[in-house]
């Protein structure tokens, strides 16, 4: 049985494969998937993954069980284990995404009783980062003839796993522009490593593609008050100095890290992303779909 819980449950012709499928669907595809049943199990806030994952499921014909919260009433002494959950509905449907703020690792190898797409845990986010390469791809060109910067917390599980990512796709050059307390904890590998520098928001030259990750104040050891987050808040400013060709991209919610003044430039493209995820998603499930059925 497949999972999809971080980039490494991919090998590289396995990527290829997702990001042409989803380049198909784009362009017009139809799939020939059995009908199936799928679930979506989040027990932690979505818009994106959660939607986008239900409308791939309806555009590949299958039908659609939602998820949002594990069994509890005031006459129990807790609520029902994850675990339990877990297994109750992968038991009951023929794939499952599930969002939960922990490791999915571990309950999902010993729980799943189908295939199980990760929307989000507490370290990992791998249709995003397909997603985040597609939308690259589609809207400015191949990877690896882009200079690709990433503004914000390099630590947040989507931009992680877009790094892992990276790591097997390099772009032809990355450029980290974040606080010392959000960089990376990802081993990059010999050559993105060499294929990377660090940067500011006030020298974006030669940038081809922008993504703004966000910046959470959080708290204690990590905490950054709003003087030391607005320094990696997009403004005019900043756009002024950044090719008129590049493009600016995010996985969203955008809360405050781009300005409202930023908000009305073209360049701005984060919006055609979200549309295009749909794609990526519905490959993601076909994919580990089509594994099962075989």
């Amino acid at each position: 049985m497949r999972h999809l819980l971080s980039i490494a449950d991919l090998d590289d012709d396995e990527v290829d494969a997702l990001l042409r499928r989803a380049t198909q669907f784009a362009d017009g595809a139809t799939t020939a998937l059995h009908p199936f049943t799928a679930a979506l199990l989040f027990l932690s806030s979505s818009l994106r993954t959660r939607l986008g994952f239900g409308v791939a499921v309806a555009r590949l014909g299958g039908s659609l069980i939602d998820v949002s919260e594990m069994r509890w009433d005031p006459n129990m002494s807790a609520a029902e284990s994850f675990d339990d959950a877990l297994r109750t509905v992968t038991g009951m449907v023929d794939a499952a995404v599930v969002r939960a703020p922990l490791d999915l690792t571990e309950p999902v190898g010993r729980w799943a009783a189908c295939p199980v797409v990760c929307g989000g845990d507490s370290s990992s986010h791998p249709s995003q980062a397909l997603i985040d390469v597609f939308a690259m791809e589609r809207l400015r060109g191949p990877i690896d003839q882009l200079s690709v910067a990433i503004a914000g917390d390099h630590t947040m599980r989507a931009t992680r796993s877009l790094l892992e990512l990276f790591r097997r796709r390099p772009p032809r050059e990355l450029v980290l522009i974040g606080p010392p307390s959000r960089r990376i904890d990802v081993e990059l590998g010999g050559v993105l490593s060499s294929r990377t520098r660090e940067a500011s928001l006030d020298d974006l030259s030669g940038i081809d593609v922008l993504s703004m990750s966000g910046l959470a104040p959080k708290r204690d050891a990590d905490y950054l008050d709003d003087s030391q987050r607005s320094e990696f808040c997009l403004s005019a400013r900043h756009l002024a100095g950044l090719p008129g060709d590049a493009i600016v991209l995010s996985p969203m919610p955008v809360i405050d890290e781009i300005g409202d003044d930023a908000r009305v430039d073209e360049r701005l493209r984060m919006f055609e992303q979200s549309d295009l995820s749909v794609f990526v998603r519905m490959a993601v499930v076909e994919h580990l779909l089509h594994g099962a059925q075989q």
